[in-house]
């Protein structure tokens, strides 16, 4: 619902501007779209599929439940209140995931089923140029929440990473990041 959608039926993938106007990219395409209020579909290679509104999964009419969905998202520089120093600590993600799982052989041996990862990463920088790791985090299986501890070190703009290969029925409800002034903002007489 009042998403522009911009698909080329010869590429494997869509991109998608939102009502706020940002930009992402889904792992689809289609030939044409179907819109049978309340639901929408996209026709591709002869078949129906419905678009999930929720985190741009989609599903056969059958509704398939495992649609793999890779990701990666990277924030713009934040700057938490001031544009003085800060120190944060924590930083946590919340929501369901559910990785999806992967088949590996083993040149005849029995396969090897693995779980994916998702990853929840903080970048750190004094002038908004050059970035450095504070802390990540991975995780696979089913999880509610993912979060990382953040090395105490004084910065002025924040940036956070996630990255993975989730199921369609995954969701992220809200980001926390827990920081304080640094006491490089107090003037030492």
């Amino acid at each position: 619902d009042r998403e522009l959608i911009v698909s080329n039926p010869d590429k494997s993938y869509s991109y998608v501007c939102d009502r706020e106007g940002s930009w992402s990219r889904r792992d689809y395409t289609a030939d044409e779209y179907v819109q049978n209020y309340p639901n929408s579909y996209r026709f591709h290679a002869g078949k129906f599929y419905k678009v999930d509104e929720e985190g741009g999964s989609d599903s056969t009419l059958e509704h398939r439940k495992e649609a793999d969905n890779r990701f990666f998202y990277l924030s713009r520089p934040i700057k938490l209140g001031s544009i003085g120093f800060k120190q944060s600590y924590r930083f946590v993600v919340r929501g369901l995931f559910h990785t999806t799982k992967e088949v590996r052989s083993h040149g005849g041996s029995i396969p090897t089923i693995i779980d994916n990862v998702v990853g929840c990463y903080v970048f750190g920088s004094y002038d908004g140029r050059k970035w450095a790791l504070l802390g990540g985090n991975e995780k696979r299986g089913t999880f509610t929440d993912i979060g990382c501890k953040i090395e105490h070190t004084d910065v002025k703009y924040y940036r956070v990473c996630l990255a993975g290969q989730l199921c369609g029925d995954s969701r992220i409800d809200h980001m926390e990041m827990s920081s304080s002034d640094s006491m490089l903002n107090v003037k030492i007489r």
